[in-house]
């Protein structure tokens, strides 16, 4: 069985950036419209989808990253990232 790719890490300007499941938590642009993902983002179906809740997304925030799923003007499920500040919340 193929399944996605996992995740892909690269580094922002500023900060580490790291892309889970990056076909099936898509980006959706300002005028929220999905440019990146091959399958549907389905929340509570597709199992790869990332939500607010999912345990993935409290890890990550537990340690200081924050997660563009959070974000106003675009939306960014796949995307996670760390500025190095150190703060655990």
């Amino acid at each position: 069985m193929n399944r996605p790719i996992v995740h892909i890490v690269h580094h922002c300007p500023h900060a580490i950036a790291i892309d889970i499941y990056w076909g099936y938590n898509p980006f959706y642009n300002s005028k929220g419209r999905r440019t990146t993902g091959y399958g549907d983002y389905q929340p509570g179906v597709n199992p790869y989808a990332i939500l607010g809740d999912s345990s993935v997304v409290k890890i990550f925030k537990k340690y200081g990253w924050t997660w563009g799923g959070d974000w106003t003007s675009v939306k960014d499920y796949m995307h996670f990232q760390w500025y190095g500040n150190g703060n655990v919340q």
